[in-house]
């Protein structure tokens, strides 16, 4: 049995104003991770992730090449793991009130 574990990260690029954050959500969701995303002052969007280790890593490697990750625009130019970061409940969206969005389409 695979262990959960949880993971803390920075999206850089062009990701607030463009549904990066529920774009990651979706992607989290439909890939049986737990997750939660907030807008940073300096542009940056910090989002967690729970679940299996593979399964984050090839989320977050999708993240990394796909351009653009969705309709809206949304590129990542880097992804940093930091060590630690808010608690789910504390995230602005998160895979728990994501909804989807009929105007969205997502490509990860």
């Amino acid at each position: 049995m695979t262990e959960s574990v949880t993971k803390y990260f920075r999206a850089i690029g062009d990701v607030q104003g463009v549904f990066f954050r529920k774009t990651i959500c979706l992607a989290a969701k439909f890939k049986g991770l737990v997750g939660g995303a907030s807008n940073l002052s300096n542009g940056q969007v910090e989002f967690i992730l729970t679940g299996k280790e593979d399964t984050i890593s090839q989320l977050i490697k999708s993240i990394e090449k796909t351009k653009p990750l969705n309709n809206f625009g949304a590129e990542v130019i880097d992804v940093l793991e930091v060590k630690k970061g808010r608690d789910l409940e504390s995230h602005q969206m998160t895979t728990l009130n994501v909804t989807s969005f009929s105007m969205l389409h997502t490509y990860i």
